[in-house]
């Protein structure tokens, strides 16, 4: 699992370009290439979430383990569910 945004990105270009590759093989209106095509799509928002998760955590215990309300409910703004990710981590 990559460490950093830049590793993530370096990585996510990495499989994109193989599975690209081998989406190639296939024709446009194939089953097998929309599979290939939604697997990336699907490590994608894996791997993001995954960076959420961890940025989440280091926020938590960089602040001695809890976010304060306010900071929650900024969360809650941009769309993010801290009790969720709480659930998850």
């Amino acid at each position: 699992m990559p460490s950093s945004p830049n590793e993530l990105d370096a990585e996510l270009r990495r499989v994109g370009s193989l599975l690209e590759k081998i989406a190639n093989d296939y024709s446009p209106s194939s089953p097998e290439r929309a599979a290939i095509e939604e697997a990336a799509q699907a490590l994608l928002f894996v791997r993001q979430r995954q960076t959420l998760l961890t940025a989440y955590h280091d926020l938590k215990m960089a602040l001695g383990g809890e976010l304060t309300p306010e900071m929650k409910a900024k969360l809650r703004q941009l769309g993010i569910d801290p009790a969720q990710l709480d659930e998850e981590a």
